[in-house]
């Protein structure tokens, strides 16, 4: 029994409850891998990047073996998410949103407590909808159209873009979907903090994730984590808190794991983004 909790396709039997201990396990195989650099912060200026490097690196690997065999995985977490945070103070190159929003997520899966339940999760994800929706909506380029007129017509130069726009009045098409994509992120922020429209919310967010990847023809690695936050909001049967794997899920995590060999594969894509659409509804039977 107890070689049986070593398991790292199981994610029952620890101090979190299954959804969030998935979402670890999904955050550790999609992540960017932990790359410490000389600080730019001058209260780190302390570290060096060789003592970083060998002294906090077995730290990150050893939370994440512990996550991945299920021992400790709040201690981890929390580990984890500290780690993470270092690494986005250590130099401003490799900052990113997506490294912030995955290291909250470590922190705040790191706090969690019974009473409180996901809420420290979930509530990262309504500010960062909330968040992302008030900052569209007060900067001027995305209301007048402008800037997704530049990004869709120059930057990526979308073919379906530059044949639909000229049929309509000046920006109205960018227009419509700059309001178009505030509107959704400030309802979904709404959305998530009504548990009865958590369902609505998770597939509004997938399908929302998917047409932005799709549209744009590029990879975005917030995609993962974003959608694995997504569990935070799943009911999960307290009947069977087993995860029972077939062997589809192997094939599914074969294709995430070889995510940076095979990404510039349109084939790849396609099954990396419509993999989670597969997952979701049967993940409320408790069944992969």
């Amino acid at each position: 029994m107890a070689l049986a909790r070593l398991n790292p396709l199981r994610c029952d039997g620890t101090a979190l409850p299954v959804p969030l201990v998935l979402m670890l396990k999904i955050l550790l195989i999609v992540r960017l891998p932990v790359q410490f650099q000389p600080p730019f912060e001058p209260f780190l200026d302390w570290i060096g990047r060789v003592q970083v490097h060998h002294g906090l690196l077995p730290v990150a690997l050893l939370a994440s073996a512990a996550i991945l065999l299920n021992q400790k995985v709040r201690l981890a977490s929390f580990a984890l998410g500290c780690l993470l945070t270092l690494e986005l103070l250590s130099n401003r190159a490799t900052y990113s949103n997506t490294k912030t929003f995955t290291a909250l997520l470590f922190l705040m899966t790191g706090l969690y407590e019974e009473r409180l339940g996901a809420w420290l999760v979930r509530l990262q994800v309504v500010v960062l909808y909330a968040g992302s929706g008030l900052h569209k909506l007060l900067e001027p380029d995305w209301q007048s159209g402008v800037f997704f007129h530049h990004w869709a017509g120059t930057v990526l130069g979308q073919p379906l873009y530059q044949w639909a726009a000229p049929m309509l009045p000046d920006l109205w098409l960018a227009k419509l979907t700059c309001w178009s994509v505030i509107a959704l992120e400030l309802s979904l922020a709404g959305v998530f903090l009504w548990r009865r429209a958590w369902p609505h919310g998770i597939w509004t967010s997938l399908l929302f994730h998917i047409a932005i990847t799709v549209f744009s023809g590029q990879r975005f690695y917030f995609f993962y984590p974003i959608q694995a936050a997504m569990l935070a909001f799943v009911e999960w049967p307290e009947a069977d808190r087993r995860l029972i794997f077939r062997p589809v899920t192997y094939l599914l995590l074969a294709v995430v794991v070889g995510m940076p060999v095979l990404s510039d594969y349109p084939l790849y894509r396609a099954v990396v983004l419509l993999g989670p659409v597969v997952l979701f509804p049967l993940a409320k039977r408790v069944i992969i």
